[in-house]
């Protein structure tokens, strides 16, 4: 089996919800293929069963927002990722 970043490449990483969906609706509007991995690094996630220092935290801040384009579509998804604005 292949590498998965043989074949695809990474064009986004965000912490911000707002960032990932307008760019994700935006390459299914263009007919883009592409692959998403989300990672939460928040407290919640952590399988300790200890809950620590919360108060204070940006719990928008604790999930990361990848996504990968195929290489072929490389060149209009990162155009069309700096042409979007998000908060």
């Amino acid at each position: 089996m292949m590498d998965f970043c043989f074949f695809w490449k990474e064009v986004l990483i965000t912490q911000s919800a707002l960032k990932y969906g307008l760019v994700k609706k935006s390459f299914e509007e263009n007919k883009i293929p592409y692959k998403v991995k989300i990672v939460n690094n928040g407290n919640n996630a952590r399988t300790n069963g200890i809950l620590v220092g919360q108060i204070g935290e940006r719990p928008e801040l604790e999930i990361i927002y990848y996504l990968y384009v195929k290489k072929q579509n490389l060149d209009l998804a990162k155009l069309i990722v700096r042409n979007i604005k998000a908060e």
